[in-house]
């Protein structure tokens, strides 16, 4: 199914304090998807190109709260020492909210950043003009192998049916099926 093209969720009674909330069950070990991605870029990135990527993060932080409910939003820097401590009073705040684990966190999201590099054996410019290779289709390759790892969908529902002649023509091992 094009992803321009989700299912819609039938129409249900709208609690207003749920407004705005998809129910999903999501079953699936995020601490899993770099060696699911490691695997799938071995199978399908012939020409290596792939790399993980690690993010670190920069010295200083910035943080933004609201001491009060007629106080204007503050901004505070936070050098590394006032950062463990902060992170720290963030984890003890969910441990006594969740009673150490014993009540779930119903109503939660969960950002995950993954990142990989794709790199390129020559310049932009030399992989063009002295290989003849457009790199448009390695970086669309490399973005679809993510994609189905990731969403843990085939290739061939994550792209517009259009394009999927051309896309099958320059990548044909993502439509392999499994």
């Amino acid at each position: 199914m094009p992803i321009n093209q989700l299912p819609k969720k039938p129409d249900q009674p709208k609690d207003k304090a749920l407004v705005g909330y998809v129910e999903e069950q999501v079953d699936q070990d995020l601490t899993l998807i770099p060696q699911q991605l490691e695997k799938k870029f071995e199978e399908i990135d012939e020409d290596n190109q792939l790399h993980p990527t690690i993010i670190k993060i920069g010295g200083n932080w910035t943080k933004w709260s609201t001491p009060g409910l007629l106080v204007p939003e503050q901004q505070t820097s936070l050098p590394k020492n006032v950062q463990k401590e902060e992170k720290e009073k963030a984890f003890d705040l969910l441990d006594s909210l969740t009673r150490s684990g014993g009540l779930s966190v119903d109503f939660a999201t969960v950002h995950v950043v993954i990142a990989t590099t794709h790199v390129f054996d020559k310049t932009l410019l030399n992989t063009v003009i002295q290989d003849n290779q457009n790199p448009i289709e390695k970086v669309e390759r490399s973005t679809l192998i993510m994609a189905t790892t990731i969403h843990g969908l085939p290739a061939k529902e994550l792209i517009k049916p259009q394009f999927l002649e051309p896309v099958a023509e320059f990548s044909p091992k993502l439509f392999i099926e499994n």
